[in-house]
């Protein structure tokens, strides 16, 4: 097992140099408070397949309700400044293209164990409820599911709706969604920044895969975590485990 040895400093300062470590990140990419970004998806009809009944989309996952009609669900991922989350998000829906009659669509069917018992759904809560009567499902085009760290770097994921049945039972596709993100200082910032030795290719590697993976990556460097040690001036013990 291999471990990085640096320069001992003075007790005392570990919490006074995160801090410093997270104010000086946020200030580097020009985050100073809460602010927000906006985003835009788009779809057109060709990006939806209908086979038995089934609605999907590239890249989607079932919206997966009981008893509701089965509708793909799309995962966005965006690269956000370090040291913030997502508060809220918002998602706009601009303009919705008429597929035709949502009659012959599957119904997704309540899951049953051995026994014959129906199984919890597993699903958001508030999500229980989408697609009772003479209700849209679903009634939003998207919301949120959170914020995490992906190789160092800070990155928002929202869930997206593009295909719903109104209330008259029309198959719609969103055109356009717009995702405007309200970011705010994350609290936790300070405990997320890490000093690592800065080995040759891991830091692009890491920047490709996360390119890779969100929506903007042309703001993957621009939001990129501090860099670690330089390799030549970190010192390192190895030492074989029995």
């Amino acid at each position: 097992m291999a471990s990085v040895r640096s320069a001992p400093r003075p007790r005392g300062w570990t919490v006074s140099l995160s801090i410093v470590a997270a104010i000086c990140l946020l200030a580097a990419t020009g985050v100073t408070g809460a602010t927000s970004v906006e985003h835009r998806v788009t779809w057109s009809a060709s990006d939806i397949r209908i086979e038995d009944g089934v609605v999907r989309i590239d890249g989607s996952r079932p919206v997966g309700l009981q008893g509701r009609p089965d509708l793909p669900l799309q995962s966005a991922q965006w690269v956000i400044p370090a040291g913030m989350r997502v508060s809220d998000v918002t998602v706009v829906a601009e303009g919705w293209t008429d597929l035709g009659s949502a009659e012959d669509l599957r119904i997704v069917p309540a899951l049953i164990d051995g026994e014959g018992n129906e199984l919890a759904e597993g699903q958001p809560e508030h999500r229980l409820v989408w697609g009772e009567s003479d209700q849209t499902f679903p009634p939003v085009a998207g919301e949120l599911a959170g914020t995490g760290m992906l190789r160092g770097w800070s990155i928002a994921g929202v869930d997206l709706f593009p295909v719903r049945v109104n209330a008259e039972g029309r198959l719609q596709l969103m055109r356009a969604a717009r995702v405007k993100l309200d970011l705010e200082v994350d609290p936790a910032s300070n405990t997320q920044v890490r000093r690592r030795v800065d080995w040759p290719g891991v830091r692009d590697a890491d920047a490709a895969m996360v390119s890779g993976v969100v929506r903007n990556p042309r703001e993957v460097e621009l939001h990129a975590p501090p860099r670690g040690l330089d390799p030549s001036i970190a010192a390192v013990d190895f030492s074989v485990l029995q």
